[in-house]
């Protein structure tokens, strides 16, 4: 992962020991959106899934839930530009006291709470977005590391501070 990220992630405050044994608190209706989302979204990360602590889940489902709703706005939208102005905006929305109106939304800010969960690992995923969706080519394993610590890099990391674990 490149430097950046983890000097953010090694920054952010630990909330507690071994927080990934608490349990987050998520609205009823919030949870059973997130998993909709993971049951009918990918069998390997619902299959996953089963393999974290019972505790971890609902946090599990809920970073899910977003990341998939995000990627699929970005892959999906009309205009690529316009969806990453969105995604940015609602993660700006998480982490902030604005009145959420998506049950994704509303759940990661559960999570982004409890956790303790920096936002520079969504900014960095959606720097991952971005790169998608500007048809980016990677000519170098540099360069394909730089992407692969903005994608599938950002989400481990945010499974990583999920589980407790704060140093790079």
């Amino acid at each position: 992962m490149n430097q950046a990220l983890t000097t953010k992630l090694s920054d952010a405050p630990l909330q507690r020991r071994n927080q990934f044994r608490d349990k987050v608190q998520l609205a009823h209706e919030d949870l059973k959106y997130c998993q909709h989302k993971l049951h009918h979204g990918s069998r390997s990360f619902l299959a996953a899934s089963h393999l974290l602590p019972v505790q971890m889940r609902k946090a599990a489902t809920a970073l899910y839930a977003f990341c998939r709703e995000a990627d699929d706005l970005v892959d999906l939208g009309v205009d690529a530009n316009e969806s990453l102005k969105v995604v940015r905006n609602r993660v700006e929305q998480v982490y902030s006291d604005a009145v959420l109106l998506s049950p994704a939304d509303r759940a990661l800010r559960s999570v982004a709470r409890h956790y303790s969960l920096p936002k520079a690992l969504l900014d960095a995923l959606i720097e991952g977005f971005a790169w998608d969706a500007s048809h980016r080519s990677y000519q170098t394993l540099e360069a394909l590391e730089d992407y692969a610590a903005r994608v599938a890099g950002a989400v481990g990391a945010m499974m990583s501070v999920l589980m407790g674990a704060r140093d790079p």
